[in-house]
C-alpha cells in the first residue's frame, strides 16, 4: 500500500498493517471531518519470490472534492455554514471507510457571494447525503435542506451553487470531465421553506420538500 498525504490533515500510523485506518485530524473544531488536502492512495498484490521484485501502485484519490457557493442571499446576513452528512471518519489500509458523521463547511462573503473554497471528505454511506445550509441573520438562524439522492464517492469532484429563492425550484446542472474524473455540479434554489431533492445525476430536481 503507498499513502500520500500530509500530516497536518491526516493520521497516518507509522508502522501500518492493512488493519491500520488512517483518520482526520482532531482538531477540536467545527471543521472535524474535513481536510484542507486530499489522499491519495494505492495498492498493489505481491508475492515474495527470489530475486528482486517490481511493483507498480496506482495511486487514487481516498476523498471527495466539495466546494460550495451561494448567492442571492439577505444583505443581513452575518454568516453561513453548510454541513454535510453523512460523511466517514476514517479510511483503512485496505481501503474501506467507517463512521458515520456530519462536516461543517464555513463559508465567507465576496459581494453577493457566500463560498467555502475546496474541502476534502471521506465518501458517505447510505443512499443519500444532505447538505444543511444554516444563515445566521440578527433575528436568528434559518436552514434549508438538499437531499442529493446518493453518497458522495471518493474521486470525484462536488460543486454545489445555490441562489435564495422564496418561489418555485429550478434545479440544473451538468457532467464534465476533470483530472479527477466526473465532476458532478448541482445547481438549486433554496430558502426558509425551499428543501429540494436531487436526484443522483445530479442534473434534475426530484421536487421540492415544503414543510
Amino acid at each position: 500500500v503507498a499513502v500520500s498525504a500530509l500530516p497536518d490533515d491526516y493520521d497516518v500510523p507509522e508502522m501500518p498493517t492493512l488493519q491500520s485506518v488512517i483518520g482526520l485530524k482532531d482538531t477540536g473544531s467545527s471543521q472535524d471531518y474535513l481536510a484542507g488536502t486530499p489522499l491519495e492512495m494505492g495498492f498493489a498484490d505481491i508475492t515474495p519470490s527470489a530475486g528482486s521484485l517490481t511493483a507498480h501502485i496506482q495511486m487514487g484519490y481516498q476523498v471527495a472534492s466539495l466546494g460550495v457557493s451561494l448567492s442571492g442571499l439577505p444583505d443581513e446576513c452575518q454568516s453561513v455554514s453548510v454541513s454535510v452528512s453523512p460523511v466517514s471518519g476514517s479510511v483503512s489500509m485496505s481501503g474501506k471507510y467507517d463512521g458515520s458523521h456530519t462536516a461543517c463547511l464555513s463559508c465567507t462573503r465576496n459581494d453577493d457571494v457566500w463560498s467555502s473554497g475546496t474541502w476534502y471528505v471521506f465518501p458517505g454511506t447510505g443512499q443519500q447525503t444532505v447538505f444543511t445550509i444554516t444563515m445566521v441573520d440578527p433575528e436568528g438562524e434559518c436552514l434549508s435542506s438538499i437531499t442529493y439522492k446518493s453518497s458522495l464517492s471518493a474521486g470525484v469532484p462536488y460543486s454545489l451553487n445555490g441562489s435564495y429563492s422564496d418561489g418555485s425550484v429550478d434545479v440544473s446542472g451538468e457532467v464534465t470531465t476533470s483530472e479527477w474524473g466526473e465532476s458532478v455540479n448541482l445547481s438549486f434554489a433554496f430558502g426558509p421553506e425551499l428543501n429540494p431533492v436531487i436526484d443522483g445525476d445530479g442534473n434534475q430536481p426530484v421536487g421540492p420538500i415544503h414543510e
